[in-house]
């Protein structure tokens, strides 16, 4: 196949990033020799991506953008979602700029103003994770990652499931159902959410090891044994998992001040294309 004569003014990477968790839970991502990911700007076809309301509820919009703008990871679906937060700033930034552009309603006048961000301040207070505890249980040692953008996906289905079902409620439907209907239509809900918080946790567990030394590492045997040991240890794992994979107050916490009435509001910043430019 001929080269394109104009593939050397083809996008370059404009910024390098070192990812909180510095790629240890993804070895096989491509760094350079300071640890870095190299970051491509986004293109047109990536932009209008980015607006497809469906594509951005699923997840699939920033599955789409991080192969386009950051080739070096195979598998997106597999990095860690505090990693996928920090790539997302990192590609507006080398898109568009350090400064990015938030509007928040005041609490005190109500007024709609727009702020500057500098995203590469943003970009420098998030967490190194370079160690995670593991969780002993009898004999068992259970290797803990951060939830993955699968799992974070997956948590979204869940509050899809958890909405249709506070509907389903409120619903003129509910009160005029059957009771054989409605009971089963409930327990399909649960079930469907319970399901889901196991297929999440196991995600979250990157091995488990015996007494003998024998690492498991096969998603169906871990999500067997989730299924069959106590809540307790479920509540365990979770709040691990939990402790380790959100990105902490003091980095997502930003204060505006009115320009109106010079009311100062502390506003928490999701760092995702969902939420990222919502008015706070």
């Amino acid at each position: 196949m001929t080269t394109n004569p104009l593939s050397r003014y083809f996008r370059k990477p404009t910024a390098y990033i070192q990812l909180p968790t510095r790629g240890i839970f993804n070895p096989e991502i491509e760094r350079t020799v300071m640890n870095e990911v190299a970051i491509l700007p986004m293109t047109a076809i990536d932009e209008i991506g980015l607006k497809n309301p469906d594509e951005l509820l699923n997840g699939q919009s920033l599955v789409n953008l991080f192969k386009s703008c950051v080739p070096s990871i195979p598998d997106p679906y597999k990095i860690p979602n505090i990693d996928a937060e920090a790539l997302y700033l990192a590609i507006r930034y080398a898109t568009y700029g350090r400064d990015t552009t938030h509007s928040h309603t005041c609490s005190n006048c109500k007024e709609v103003s727009d702020f500057n961000i500098d995203i590469n301040y943003i970009l420098s207070r998030f967490p190194t994770i370079e160690e995670v505890p593991n969780i002993s249980y009898e004999g068992l040692t259970i290797f803990i990652r951060p939830n993955t953008l699968r799992s974070i996906m997956k948590i979204s289905i869940i509050e899809t499931e958890q909405n249709k079902l506070i509907n389903y409620y409120a619903s003129s439907d509910f009160e005029n159902s059957d009771e054989e209907y409605a009971a089963k239509r409930i327990y399909d809900s649960f079930r469907k959410i319970a399901v889901h918080n196991v297929d999440v946790i196991a995600d979250a567990i990157l091995k488990i090891e015996d007494e003998d030394g024998n690492e498991i590492t096969d998603q169906a045997y871990i999500t067997d044994f989730l299924q069959n040991v106590p809540s307790s240890l479920i509540t365990e794992i979770q709040q691990h998992v939990k402790q380790i994979s959100k990105v902490p107050e003091d980095v997502s916490t930003t204060e505006f001040e009115c320009p109106v009435c010079n009311q100062k509001d502390k506003v928490r910043i999701e760092f995702n294309p969902v939420n990222f430019s919502v008015a706070g």
